[in-house]
């Protein structure tokens, strides 16, 4: 079979076997796993780390830090919930930063080439608003939530520089890439319709819910569009 086969069937295997994760430990010992097999089919731990991010970007699964802004008791009425900020860190991350680790060593050891110019610029001008951003926590009541508010924006831009520098530097569609984004559009397809079917969620970890958005959120620049949710 052909590798770019290979990493269709092994992607859709691994999308399947999330079915029983029943925690983030059990998530990421499967993803884990599952790199492991894209490293063996690949010979190329860039890839696996690569393609093991694309692969769980899309599932909400990790910790989060809550940091309370405004107190329920504090707000004198009409006080439903709390006014706090949500600072997420997804498993998703770690395969991200083992392709980052990964690339910034070969660099520093001349394996990999300069990048373009056409690139440096917009990144520049990313780096002096984030730059600006962080200026803001000087003013602000809430130093602490303006910085993890940077570093979110700073994970935001190393996800777009990562997809830059991977189409840079690599064929990705001899290496299977679209093969994996097709495992991921046919599981969640068939995710969304079984829980149509079942009229609900079907109960697994690997969901993501909110109370009341069961089957799905609606566009607010087009009612017609639905994202569906799981």
């Amino acid at each position: 079979i052909e590798p770019k086969a290979r990493m269709f069937f092994v992607t859709l295997l691994f999308y399947l076997s999330l079915y029983f994760s029943i925690n983030n430990r059990s998530f990421l010992l499967l993803s884990s796993f599952y790199v492991f097999i894209l490293w063996r089919i690949t010979k190329n731990i860039s890839f696996a780390f690569f393609f093991g991010f694309v692969a769980t970007l899309s599932f909400a699964k990790g910790k989060g830090f809550q940091v309370i802004i405004l107190p329920l008791e504090e707000i004198p009425r009409w006080a439903f919930f709390k006014i706090s900020y949500w600072f997420p860190l997804y498993l998703s991350d770690v395969f991200l930063f083992g392709f980052l680790f990964i690339y910034i060593r070969d660099k520093l050891l001349g394996r990999t080439r300069v990048v373009p110019r056409v690139f440096i610029m917009p990144l520049f001008l990313l780096m002096l608003f984030i730059i600006w951003v962080l200026l803001g926590a000087f003013l602000s009541f809430f130093p602490g939530v303006i910085l993890l508010s940077v570093i979110q924006l700073l994970r935001m831009a190393v996800i777009f520089c990562v997809i830059i520098l991977v189409f840079q530097h690599f064929n990705l569609v001899d290496q299977g890439f679209y093969g994996i984004i097709s495992a991921s559009v046919i599981f969640q397809s068939l995710w969304a319709f079984l829980e149509r079917f079942r009229g609900g969620p079907l109960g697994r970890d690997i969901e993501a819910i909110l109370p009341g958005t069961e089957f799905g959120i609606r566009s607010s620049e087009n009612p017609g569009l639905l994202r569906i949710s799981g």
